[in-house]
Parts: structure tokens; C-alpha cells; sequence
């Protein structure tokens, strides 16, 4: 019987595609392979696995007044002088409050990621002519818009960024930085 050119396609077509796959397979089987033999080896290495411990530590502890707690961080003893000194809420909620010592800090912190960019309508950092309006209305309006939060025309600003944890005076910080910056 002869081959038409369609029989031809269909069988070249056929041969790629099993050639795919069995490099598939053979790929599958070798990565399989030596993930189970790096795994067996990583479990027998006390230094590695010394290494991952410390990996995984968390980076950061939540301290609440009143509360044990255990601590990882080279922070300890900070985060609970920070949590005798931190007021309990009237809500009974636990509420974790930031520490920072500037303006600069909590702009950092908290900030950039909207002011450097333009997000959401925030003014850029910098951009007098973008902040110029807004200083306009006055540090109180600022505070207030900062702290409370803002939808206006222009854009949103979540109350304190979405911050919970800043204070009051961490976000007039913030704001003071800005303007300073921006002027």
C-alpha cells in the first residue's frame, strides 16, 4: 500500500510526539531521583539541617501585655519592654504597636510603597506640585486624612496607611517627612 502525504504527517507527527514523551519521562524520572537523594542526604547533615532550623525561625515576635511569650528574635528584650509599655485596649483586643524613632523610619516602613509610586492617586514624594494643593489645607487636614483615612477625587488613602499597628504619632512623623521632602 502506498503512503499519502497525509499518512506521512500523521506518522512524523506521531514520532515527535512520542519522542516528547519519552524525554518527559526520563526528565521526570532523573529529577525525581535526585530530589529523593538530596533529600536523604540533607536529612543525615546535622549542619544543614542546623541551617534550615534557622531559615525557617520566624524573623519577628508579636508581644501582647500581660501575656507570656516565647521569643525568637535578637529583639527580645526590646519587644517586651516595648509590650509593658505599650497601654491594654479598651476593646480587650490585642493590638501590636510599631517602634520607630523618625519620620524618615516610618516613611520607610510604611509609605514608599504608595508615595515613591504615585499609587492610588498618592502624591509622590518630592513632587511639589502634586503636594502643594494638599499642604495648602494645612497640617491638621493632612494629620486627619493620614490618620482617619481619605477618599477624595484624586485617590484613597487608607487610615494610616493600612497600618494598624503605627500610632498616631508615627503617622504625623510620616506626614512631616513628606512635606518637609516635598516643598
Amino acid at each position: 500500500m502506498e503512503s499519502t502525504p497525509d499518512h506521512k504527517f500523521v506518522d512524523n507527527v506521531s514520532a515527535v510526539l512520542a519522542g516528547l514523551i519519552l524525554v518527559t519521562v526520563v526528565i521526570s524520572v532523573l529529577a525525581i531521583t535526585i530530589a529523593n537523594r538530596t533529600a536523604l542526604l540533607r536529612q543525615s547533615d546535622s549542619a544543614s539541617q542546623a541551617k534550615l532550623v534557622e531559615r525557617i525561625q520566624p524573623f519577628g515576635d508579636v508581644v501582647i501585655a500581660g501575656q507570656e511569650t516565647t521569643l525568637y528574635g535578637q529583639d527580645a528584650v526590646a519587644s517586651m519592654e516595648l509590650a509593658a509599655a505599650t497601654p491594654e485596649p479598651d476593646s480587650g483586643a490585642a493590638v501590636a504597636v510599631a517602634s520607630f524613632d523618625s519620620g524618615e523610619a516610618v516613611y520607610q516602613s510604611a509609605c514608599t510603597a504608595c508615595h515613591s509610586l504615585g499609587v492610588a492617586g498618592a502624591p509622590k514624594t518630592g513632587d511639589a506640585g502634586q503636594w502643594a494643593p494638599r499642604i495648602a489645607q494645612g497640617s491638621d487636614v493632612l494629620y486627619e486624612h493620614a490618620i482617619v483615612g481619605y477618599q477624595g477625587e484624586a485617590g484613597i488613602m487608607p487610615a494610616k496607611g493600612g497600618r494598624a499597628d503605627l500610632t498616631d504619632d508615627h503617622v504625623r512623623w510620616a506626614v512631616d517627612y513628606m512635606v518637609e521632602a516635598s516643598q
